[in-house]
Protein backbone atom coordinates (compact mmCIF):
# COMPACT_ATOMS: atom_id res chain seq x y z
CA UNK A 1 0.00 0.00 0.00
CA UNK A 2 1.59 3.61 -0.86
CA UNK A 3 1.77 5.83 1.84
CA UNK A 4 -0.75 8.09 0.35
CA UNK A 5 -3.29 5.43 0.76
CA UNK A 6 -1.85 4.63 4.57
CA UNK A 7 -2.31 8.35 5.34
CA UNK A 8 -5.95 7.72 4.14
CA UNK A 9 -7.02 4.21 5.64
CA UNK A 10 -5.56 5.81 9.50
CA UNK A 11 -7.85 9.11 8.76
CA UNK A 12 -10.55 7.24 7.94
CA UNK A 13 -10.61 4.85 10.53
CA UNK A 14 -9.94 8.02 12.76
CA UNK A 15 -13.24 10.03 11.35
CA UNK A 16 -14.97 7.48 8.60
CA UNK A 17 -15.50 9.90 6.13
CA UNK A 18 -13.85 9.12 3.27
CA UNK A 19 -13.87 12.57 1.47
CA UNK A 20 -12.17 13.83 4.70
CA UNK A 21 -9.80 11.25 4.85
CA UNK A 22 -8.89 11.78 1.15
CA UNK A 23 -8.09 15.68 1.56
CA UNK A 24 -6.44 15.02 4.77
CA UNK A 25 -3.85 12.19 2.68
CA UNK A 26 -3.23 14.95 0.03
CA UNK A 27 -6.01 14.18 -2.64
CA UNK A 28 -7.19 16.58 -4.98
CA UNK A 29 -10.23 18.24 -3.15
CA UNK A 30 -12.44 18.21 -5.57
CA UNK A 31 -12.69 14.77 -6.28
CA UNK A 32 -12.06 13.75 -2.70
CA UNK A 33 -15.24 11.95 -2.48
CA UNK A 34 -14.45 10.07 -5.20
CA UNK A 35 -10.71 9.10 -4.52
CA UNK A 36 -12.68 7.78 -0.98
CA UNK A 37 -15.16 5.91 -2.30
CA UNK A 38 -12.67 3.92 -5.27
CA UNK A 39 -9.95 3.93 -1.92
CA UNK A 40 -12.74 1.97 -0.28
CA UNK A 41 -13.55 -0.55 -2.46
CA UNK A 42 -9.69 -1.59 -2.87
CA UNK A 43 -9.59 -4.89 -2.13
CA UNK A 44 -6.11 -4.37 0.68
CA UNK A 45 -8.16 -0.96 2.02
CA UNK A 46 -11.91 -3.37 2.44
CA UNK A 47 -9.91 -5.53 4.20
CA UNK A 48 -8.28 -3.31 6.53
CA UNK A 49 -11.05 -1.48 7.43
CA UNK A 50 -12.86 -4.88 8.36
CA UNK A 51 -10.14 -5.86 10.62
CA UNK A 52 -9.98 -2.78 12.78
CA UNK A 53 -13.96 -2.73 12.91
CA UNK A 54 -13.81 -6.48 13.68
CA UNK A 55 -11.31 -5.73 16.34
CA UNK A 56 -13.04 -3.23 18.03
CA UNK A 57 -16.63 -4.11 17.90
CA UNK A 58 -18.41 -5.61 21.11
CA UNK A 59 -19.68 -9.42 21.17
CA UNK A 60 -22.79 -9.49 22.99
CA UNK A 61 -21.65 -11.00 26.09
CA UNK A 62 -19.37 -7.74 26.81
CA UNK A 63 -22.51 -5.57 26.05
CA UNK A 64 -24.62 -7.15 28.68
CA UNK A 65 -21.47 -6.79 31.13
CA UNK A 66 -21.23 -3.70 31.17
CA UNK A 67 -24.92 -2.76 31.25
CA UNK A 68 -24.79 -4.85 34.31
CA UNK A 69 -22.02 -2.82 35.37
CA UNK A 70 -23.67 -0.01 35.17
CA UNK A 71 -26.93 -1.17 36.25
CA UNK A 72 -25.61 -2.72 39.80
CA UNK A 73 -23.24 0.77 40.11
CA UNK A 74 -23.79 3.39 42.43
CA UNK A 75 -21.89 5.77 40.79
CA UNK A 76 -24.40 6.31 37.68
CA UNK A 77 -27.49 8.06 37.35
CA UNK A 78 -30.88 7.07 38.58
CA UNK A 79 -31.97 7.05 34.42
CA UNK A 80 -28.68 5.38 33.33
CA UNK A 81 -29.36 2.18 35.70
CA UNK A 82 -32.89 2.12 34.63
CA UNK A 83 -31.79 2.08 31.15
CA UNK A 84 -29.28 -0.70 32.05
CA UNK A 85 -32.20 -2.81 33.59
CA UNK A 86 -34.60 -1.93 31.00
CA UNK A 87 -32.07 -3.30 28.14
CA UNK A 88 -30.96 -6.43 30.22
CA UNK A 89 -34.69 -7.36 30.29
CA UNK A 90 -35.73 -7.04 26.84
CA UNK A 91 -31.98 -9.20 26.51
CA UNK A 92 -33.31 -11.71 28.91
CA UNK A 93 -36.51 -12.38 27.68
CA UNK A 94 -38.20 -10.82 31.17
CA UNK A 95 -40.42 -8.77 29.00
CA UNK A 96 -41.23 -11.13 26.86
CA UNK A 97 -45.49 -11.91 26.64
CA UNK A 98 -44.58 -15.83 26.20
CA UNK A 99 -42.00 -15.90 28.53
CA UNK A 100 -43.13 -19.25 30.91
CA UNK A 101 -40.45 -18.16 33.64
CA UNK A 102 -42.46 -15.79 35.43
CA UNK A 103 -40.94 -16.98 38.76
CA UNK A 104 -37.18 -15.74 37.66
CA UNK A 105 -35.43 -13.53 40.05
CA UNK A 106 -35.89 -10.35 39.56
CA UNK A 107 -35.45 -7.19 42.37
CA UNK A 108 -34.92 -3.64 41.79
CA UNK A 109 -33.76 -1.44 44.07
CA UNK A 110 -33.32 2.36 43.84
CA UNK A 111 -32.41 3.47 46.80
CA UNK A 112 -32.52 7.77 45.69
CA UNK A 113 -35.93 7.44 44.91
CA UNK A 114 -37.01 5.45 48.46
CA UNK A 115 -35.34 7.80 50.52
CA UNK A 116 -36.87 10.95 48.75
CA UNK A 117 -40.37 9.17 49.17
CA UNK A 118 -39.87 7.77 52.67
CA UNK A 119 -38.77 11.45 53.94
CA UNK A 120 -41.75 12.78 52.50
CA UNK A 121 -44.26 14.39 54.56
CA UNK A 122 -47.41 12.66 53.42
CA UNK A 123 -45.97 9.36 54.46
CA UNK A 124 -46.58 8.43 58.08
CA UNK A 125 -44.51 6.09 59.71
Amino acid sequence: MRAKQELFLTEYLRCFNAAAAARYAGYAPSNARDTGCRLLEQPEVKQRVKEHIEGAAMGANEVLYHLSIIARGDDFEVSARLKALELLGKASGVFDRDNRNTNAPLEIVITETRASVLEHPAVRR
